[in-house]
């Protein structure tokens, strides 16, 4: 584990989400890149509150892809793609 991954998990473990929430967001997380990992963890300093939006986002994109919702996904993707453009400004 880099310190980069150090980082990530220790916010996010000190986030309050349950437990099965907490490994299933450090999980994915630790299978990005390093730049990304990067942007994440500026994003969370500077406002852990970006950790319940990264877990609400994957909780979404399971039950889409649970139920095979073609349309909620595209939903998904343009809420990033938004929410994306708002933290670029």
């Amino acid at each position: 584990m880099t310190i980069l991954d150090a980082k990530i998990s220790k916010y996010i473990k000190n986030y309050k989400l349950s437990i099965n929430d907490k490994d299933d967001l450090i999980k994915i997380l630790m299978t990005l890149k390093k730049d990304e990992k990067r942007e994440i963890l500026d994003l969370i300093e500077k406002d852990a509150g970006w950790i319940k939006k990264l877990n609400n986002n994957l909780k979404s994109k399971k039950m889409a892809i649970l139920n095979k919702d073609a349309n909620a996904w595209n939903n998904i993707i343009n809420d990033e793609i938004e929410m994306l453009s708002n933290i670029k400004k």
